[in-house]
């Protein structure tokens, strides 16, 4: 059937049902629905409109439903072109859409023929493509700040772990770490070995040279002795010029083998700025099955020596007679 065939008999081709981009309805002067296209049936949907039960007029926002059924035609067999240009379709709640069309009457029927502004497509195409390209954009900002709040996160953690000064981790960390270690040991009988460095006569140094080269004999002796042990074993400062190092899977004869390696290199190394090398005195003791962390630190502190006079380089020689008196207390600890 031909256009002019339809527009006489009021009907439309068949190849228009199924097109969403032109909008074909036929309907009567109450707004029944006797026939329609793809392309009206979602106009209808849009709006939220049940045609079958309300009709077809609340569609028509611009012109008016009942303006365009006002038109009287005397030749009721006629087909009159009753409207033609823009036509706004759809519901204030749920928008409208606008369609360049015509209506068409002959009696008390009705066509519709319409299709969508080509400009108005592009147009939404356009804005919807720049809204994608936007939340896109948005999208990686915020994958961008939330990869840099994880950074300063981690940062802000690594920050509170770490001493600031010799950049070993701190007390806090080692503590951590230790009950870690002292469980696996629990878990598994694996050795593990404790020992505290206190620095000799560290007081006199500041008193002496200031405090700018108390801190770089921190320093100094962190940066040595990190050097000399191995990737899982932990050198914390534990506060003030003591450092704690803590070995897993080595015996108190082993850590003591290591600790006097880490002596002898502390006693030729001289410090930068003061002419001669600092001493140390070390304190070892061995896990215990059922010992807590500070239990195994008082034994640790206990195997120390804190010379207060005479030649400091005896200082830094080991004496174990301290560890010893203290392991006939707590048989066990400090075995190696």
């Amino acid at each position: 059937m031909s256009t002019g065939q339809c527009l006489s008999a009021l009907c439309f081709p068949e190849l228009l049902r199924g097109l969403r981009s032109v909008v074909v309805a036929r309907f009567d002067a109450d707004g029944g629905l006797r026939d329609a296209n793809a392309g009206f049936q979602d106009l209808l949907r849009q709006a939220g409109i049940p045609a079958r039960e309300e009709g077809v007029g609340p569609l028509f926002i611009a012109p008016p439903f009942q303006d365009l059924t006002a038109i009287d035609d005397q030749d009721e067999e006629r087909v009159q072109c009753i409207f033609s240009g823009i036509l706004n379709l759809g519901s204030y709640r749920h928008g409208a859409r606008s369609l360049h069309g015509s209506v068409y009457r002959r009696g008390g029927e009705y066509l519709l023929v319409g299709e969508y502004d080509i400009a108005e497509y592009e147009a939404l195409a356009a804005r919807t493509l720049q809204l994608n390209t936007e939340m896109a954009r948005r999208e990686r900002e915020v994958k961008r700040l939330n990869r840099r709040l994880r950074q300063s996160e981690q940062a802000l953690l690594e920050a509170s772990l770490t001493d600031h000064l010799t950049q070993l981790k701190n007390r806090r960390f080692f503590l951590q770490r230790a009950e870690q270690e002292l469980a696996h040991c629990e878990r598994t009988g694996q050795p593990l070995a404790l020992a505290l460095c206190d620095l000799d006569h560290f007081k006199q140094v500041n008193d002496t040279f200031g405090h700018e080269m108390g801190d770089r004999v921190l320093v100094g002796f962190a940066e040595l002795a990190q050097g000399m042990i191995r990737k899982d074993d932990l050198l914390a400062r534990y506060g003030g010029e003591e450092f704690v190092l803590m070995l897993p899977g080595v015996s108190v004869g082993q850590a003591r083998h290591q600790l006097e390696r880490i002596r002898a290199r502390l006693d030729v190394t001289p410090v930068e700025g003061m002419g001669r090398a600092v001493t140390a005195s070390f304190g070892v003791v061995g896990w215990v099955a059922g010992c807590a962390i500070d239990q195994l630190l008082r034994s640790a502190d206990q195997g120390s020596i804190w010379p207060r006079s005479g030649d400091a380089t005896v200082s830094s020689r080991w004496n174990w007679t301290r560890a010893a008196r203290w392991k006939k207390r707590m048989p066990g600890v400090g075995s190696g």
